[in-house]
């Protein structure tokens, strides 16, 4: 042995991008093999085979087109509350706070409609990604929700505390619309947070002839 050994060099370290972070999402779950071409020519192929839980609602469980008129019916009625109190004329809709206030919730309501879209197209057995971007994501968006909401609210009542309750009436109807907006968002939280999801081993095999990746 020299005196000098050489150093090993280490791999270079690659930071995850958001390309990968969103593939390692969509394919949890899943086991990748390699297989023979089967269309004669030389080389591999490589295909998915789901190796996860399946998640699904039993039959004890609500039906799922309740579910998904329900949670359509809440999602609705809780928007057209806030849009219907905050485009009021009023000098507590104009203030700049509440416009800062407001903002983020007309971005969460779009968010939170377009997780409720892919909720109800989901399959009737979720895979991880379909469920953690259907049920849990409904989940998320609906506390954030019910925060901002709350805000909303309180900044009413402050408003009114700091102007010394002038336009009472109708600062007190914004603020009780954003509750009730809340409301109906908390309900639909519980519920979906209370549903008895089940787990079920997925009893897909390995292709034939395939070297796991």
């Amino acid at each position: 042995m020299g005196i000098f050994k050489k150093r090993e060099e280490k791999p270079e370290k690659k930071w995850p991008t958001i390309r990968s972070i969103r593939f390692k999402r969509y394919s949890e779950g899943f086991t990748f093999y390699r297989v023979p071409r089967g269309d004669g020519r030389p080389g591999y192929q490589t295909v998915s085979v789901y190796t996860g839980d399946y998640y699904f609602l039993p039959k004890s469980a609500p039906s799922r087109i309740f579910l998904r008129v329900f949670y359509s019916l809440s999602v609705l009625a809780a928007a057209g509350l806030f849009l219907f109190c905050g485009t009021r004329a009023i000098p507590f809709n104009v203030a700049r706070y509440t416009a800062l206030l407001q903002l983020p919730v007309i971005f969460l309501f779009l968010y939170t409609l377009t997780v409720l879209f892919y909720y109800i197209i989901a399959p009737k057995r979720m895979t991880v990604y379909d469920y953690r971007t259907t049920s849990l994501r409904l989940q998320k968006s609906c506390l954030a929700l019910i925060g901002f909401l709350l805000i909303c609210t309180l900044a009413a009542v402050l408003y009114l505390c700091f102007t010394g309750f002038r336009e009472t009436s109708s600062t007190l109807l914004c603020a009780a619309g954003f509750l009730f907006s809340a409301v109906f968002m908390d309900i639909l939280y519980r519920v979906e947070r209370k549903l008895p999801y089940e787990k079920e081993r997925s009893q897909d095999r390995p292709p034939k002839g395939g070297i796991k990746c």
